[in-house]
């Protein structure tokens, strides 16, 4: 491998990093247990687009440390 990574899609670049250890599996913010410090976005999005109701999924990763 040259140190070059090319990308062919958004699953592509995720599932890389995964396999990295970098960030957790996809998962939904609203329907699964949402990391802590998604709380306040989740909940203005929530709000904001789609006016309180909670029945939409917001595919998020957690970046780890």
């Amino acid at each position: 491998m040259s140190g070059e990574i090319s990308f062919i899609n958004v699953d592509a670049w995720v599932q890389y990093g995964m396999d990295k250890g970098w960030i957790s599996p996809p998962y939904c913010g609203i329907h699964d247990i949402a990391h802590p410090s998604d709380y306040e976005e989740m909940n203005q999005i929530i709000d904001e687009e789609h006016d309180g109701d909670i029945d939409c999924c917001w595919t998020v990763v957690h970046i780890r440390d």
